[in-house]
């Protein structure tokens, strides 16, 4: 059974892409901010590294567990990992207010 209508799909995945792409402007900020440019090389790898190992064991999860649970099941607690993944970090002072860096203030200020 389709989840939902195809226009809705889309929205939502229009929505989530751009999402997706605010993060990984903001990620790649925070990182060439907050980490010190002699680990920075290291810090990526190891961040890249995981995401090409997670999405993968994920994908790989996702047919068994919705074998053995349903696929709505699933769908709803990936739907909420995902949720809490974007929104948890909101909890962390530091995630919301990110100092900016001295050469961003002088490209805003000109």
């Amino acid at each position: 059974m389709w989840p939902g209508l195809l226009l809705v799909v889309l929205l939502a995945a229009a929505v989530a892409f751009a999402g997706l792409m605010f993060f990984s402007v903001v990620w790649d900020t925070a990182l060439r901010d907050g980490v010190a440019h002699r680990v920075l090389a290291r810090v990526s790898s190891w961040d890249i590294m995981v995401s090409f190992i997670g999405v993968p064991l994920g994908n790989a999860a996702a047919g068994p567990l919705a074998q053995a649970y349903g696929e709505h099941t699933v769908l709803t607690y990936a739907a909420i990992i995902v949720g809490l993944a974007g929104i948890g970090p909101l909890a962390v002072s530091g995630v919301r207010h990110q100092p900016v860096a001295q050469s961003q203030k002088l490209i805003v200020s000109s």
